[in-house]
């Protein structure tokens, strides 16, 4: 049995609480750009289930991106030389389960609503673009791997534990291994193994580049959900007599 080969000191809570930011952040601004689109779609009475739809997503991460938002670790003296599992399993749980959210969304937003709304409206202008798509996507890729590593590069024993697997990642796996796809060669980031940290210096250090890298990804989509909402505005400003 392997065991944890991190204790819980405040550094590490710091840096990791950084990277929680992140993440709340990300589904923040997530929740800004949605609330763009419900706007647009007030102006098209067809698209009633469709706005619906979305604010019950919205309402949904709003409270789960708050909760983010406040996390904590309390009393971090008295957690101090436990074994870090302790505080990263209920976060890498609770991430978890938040991106499982985002990836109904992700699919909602990008096929059946997209259909829905450009059958009803015959507008493509109302619809999330196809280049923010990919990018969301993309993005949602990045963010549940970094989960992955948050959770399992401090101990081989969280790769065991199913409320701490993560739907994507296992059935890439799955579909790889059927196809006898060879993981050391592959380029796939989802199939890469997560390395166990050799040290609370090195925990920190990758918790920190974990962040800029999903710092730079949110810029990558913001960029794009920026472009989709000035679309919108446009669109769902009255004409002028």
């Amino acid at each position: 049995m392997a065991k944890c080969r991190l204790a819980i000191s405040e550094k590490i809570l710091e840096s990791v609480l950084e990277l929680v930011s992140t993440y709340s952040h990300y589904i923040s601004r997530y929740v800004d750009y949605l609330n763009s689109l419900i706007a647009v779609q007030r102006r098209a009475s067809s698209l009633r289930f469709e706005r619906v739809t979305l604010i019950k997503y919205v309402k949904k991460l709003r409270f789960m991106a708050d909760a983010l938002h406040n996390w904590s670790f309390d009393d971090v003296n008295g957690l101090s030389g436990k074994q870090l599992k302790e505080v990263i399993n209920p976060l890498g749980s609770y991430l978890i389960k938040v991106f499982e959210i985002v990836d109904l969304l992700n699919f909602y937003i990008s096929q059946p609503m997209r259909g829905e709304t450009i059958s009803k409206t015959l507008n493509e202008s109302l619809v999330v673009s196809e280049a923010t798509i990919v990018c969301i996507n993309d993005t949602y890729r990045i963010y549940i791997k970094g989960i992955q590593w948050l959770i399992e590069s401090i101990t081989e024993d969280n790769r065991r534990h199913p409320h701490l697997s993560m739907e994507l990642i296992e059935f890439t796996r799955k579909c790889a291994i059927e196809d006898e796809v060879d993981f050391t060669a592959s380029e796939d980031i989802l199939l890469q193994d997560v390395a166990l940290v050799e040290s609370e210096d090195e925990y920190i250090e990758l918790l920190h580049d974990w962040s800029l890298i999903l710092m730079q990804k949110q810029a990558e989509l913001w960029e794009l959900f920026n472009n989709d909402s000035s679309k919108w505005t446009a669109v769902a400003k009255p004409a002028k007599k």
